[in-house]
């Protein structure tokens, strides 16, 4: 370790008293000197009453040691928490406050909505620090940070994601296309990395490399790769667009935790779903709902829409599970289906998701 870096590290730790520190082996990107200003942080829950009884935790994750500073316990009474630690802080360092309700019961943080788990930054501390939070529906994964080895990346990550690109054998009314053959062409990108993509060679094969910096390498996880090539409609404009053209696509769910080979994959018709979410009691469209699908996947994220509106995207023919958890609502469940391989109609409109309000 550097003289800086031990400098860092006395100052930090001096500052906090019985905690658990994990420390990368990294030079700070700020506050390198031992004069550094130590801060308060006081944090606390309302509106907690459904996790009375259920364990909660809280990790201070700092960003620019790529430190897990420390980890606690918090008890719900009431349905409200506190926790205050003095000079836990560095002025100049921003930070994660991560906390997760431990609904399962398994003594670990599993991804929402299993756990309920939550992440709120901190940015440059400038002084003490007091946060008060409601308990509120809208989750984010953070499990990386309670991992009993924590080890924050250092750096930007790149992932290699290899693999080859066929039609579906299944397939027979491509105009000029055999089934089973290589697309050359091909669009490959993982959800949430759009701008990051690939297209598939002569061969049919593909390298798609992902940068992930490093917050997004922190909270990295299961996500989804999607797989599509548009056949345009014989002696149209490549400006024009309409339900002639046929899209060819798949989905795979991989991890974005090390360089991936899918091999070869077989892209069949492909469609949007759109469902809406009502209130059952008023017919009043729902917005602001989790929406997972474990046969895409475990706790992948689908779509996130206002009004109640939702678009699943992407999707070969075939029946897909979704859960649903509202704000305010009992959770739901449906089933949005993707119909017939030979349909070239670019939707389908699946049936209203009645949700029960909770009180």
């Amino acid at each position: 370790m550097s003289r800086s870096q031990t400098l860092i590290a006395s100052a930090v730790i001096s500052a906090i008293t019985s905690i658990a520190c994990n420390k990368l082996d990294k030079p700070a990107a700020s506050s390198s000197s031992s004069n550094a200003v130590s801060r308060d942080l006081a944090f606390s829950g309302v509106e907690f009453g459904p996790h009375e009884h259920h364990p909660l935790k809280m990790a201070l994750i700092d960003r620019d040691l790529d430190a897990r500073i420390f980890t606690a316990d918090l008890s719900v009474s009431d349905g409200k928490f506190s926790l205050n630690k003095e000079k836990t802080l560095v002025e100049g360092h921003r930070y994660f406050l991560d906390y997760f309700a431990d609904v399962n019961g398994n003594h670990a943080c599993d991804a929402p909505i299993t756990d309920h788990v939550w992440r709120i930054p901190i940015e440059t501390v400038t002084g003490n620090v007091t946060i008060t939070d409601a308990h509120k529906m809208n989750f984010f994964d953070s499990c990386a940070s309670f991992k009993d080895v924590f080890t924050g990346p250092t750096g930007d990550t790149t992932l290699l994601i290899t693999g080859k690109i066929s039609l579906s054998d299944t397939v027979t009314d491509a105009q000029g296309l055999t089934p089973g053959q290589t697309l050359v062409g091909a669009q490959v990108f993982v959800e949430g990395f759009s701008d990051q993509d690939a297209v598939t060679d002569s061969t049919g094969a593909f390298r798609l490399a992902i940068s992930l910096n490093k917050e997004q390498a922190l909270i990295a996880s299961e996500k989804r790769l999607v797989m599509w090539y548009t056949q345009t409609k014989p002696g149209k404009k490549s400006t024009d667009w309409d339900v002639a053209d046929a899209r060819f696509g798949a989905t795979k769910s991989i991890p974005l935790t090390a360089d991936l080979n899918i091999g070869e994959q077989k892209l069949n018709h492909t469609k949007s779903v759109k469902f809406r979410t009502l209130n059952a009691t008023d017919s009043s469209g729902v917005s602001g709902c989790w929406v997972r699908s474990p046969s895409l996947g475990a706790n992948l994220v689908i779509s996130v829409a206002a009004g109640g509106n939702y678009t699943v995207d992407y999707l070969p023919p075939g029946t897909y599970d979704l859960a649903i958890t509202c704000p305010g609502f009992q959770s739901a469940t449906t089933t949005i289906t993707v119909g017939d391989a030979t349909a070239r109609s670019t939707s389908e409109t699946t049936p209203d998701v009645l949700l029960t309000p909770s009180n």
